[in-house]
């Protein structure tokens, strides 16, 4: 019996040991995180590819609208919309453009429209304080135009004096989206 525990040992001990130093070497050899945040500082990680076969072309200028008209699923998360433009800014600053050759505009409307809306107005309605304000001042400071679709600010019977200073009021996000779409802007509907 004794020898019978010897040969197992022997036999087994080598593949443990094996196994050990593939998994001490898969922890040291594994790369550090490469998440980086040029533009937008706490939302929208980017990863730079250099190698990736599509890339930005440098010097090019692109526009881009985002259609913001569906609210987040809990009304604690960040509109999912806003931190795509957040991640767009990155990902286009990681790969080497700049902001300023970045036209980004966004338009809140239907149930989105409440985060365009002071916090008081925000917990008034969700009970809880607006999760967006940090992003929403982020993306104003990168160069993003903020709008709140005016058909849903009647709508939604908001207040003038509650409308968060980094939006402005359009007509309507029907007008917005159909004249920067004639213009070149590039749709990313959320």
């Amino acid at each position: 019996m004794v020898h019978k525990v010897w040969i197992a040992l022997l036999v087994l001990a080598p593949g443990t040991v094996t196994m050990a130093a593939a998994q001490t070497r898969n922890q040291v050899d594994k790369p550090t995180s490469r998440w980086s945040y040029p533009v937008i500082k706490d939302y929208g990680p980017a990863w730079p590819l250099p190698q990736a076969a599509a890339q930005p072309q440098k010097g090019r200028t692109y526009k881009v609208i985002f259609n913001l008209s569906t609210a987040a699923p809990k009304p604690n998360e960040v509109l999912p919309g806003l931190a795509s433009a957040a991640r767009l800014l990155n990902v286009f600053a990681a790969d080497g453009v700049p902001p300023n050759n970045l036209r980004v505009v966004a338009i809140f409307h239907n149930s989105a429209g409440y985060v365009a809306m002071s916090n008081k107005v925000y917990r008034g309605k969700f009970g809880l304080d607006n999760p967006n304000l940090q992003i929403i001042q982020e993306l104003k400071a990168a160069g993003v135009q903020l709008l709140l679709c005016g058909q849903t600010f009647h709508e939604l019977d908001f207040n003038e004096k509650d409308l968060l200073t980094d939006v402005k009021l359009a007509t309507s996000a029907a007008i917005v989206l159909v004249t920067y779409q004639n213009d070149g802007y590039a749709l990313m509907p959320f």
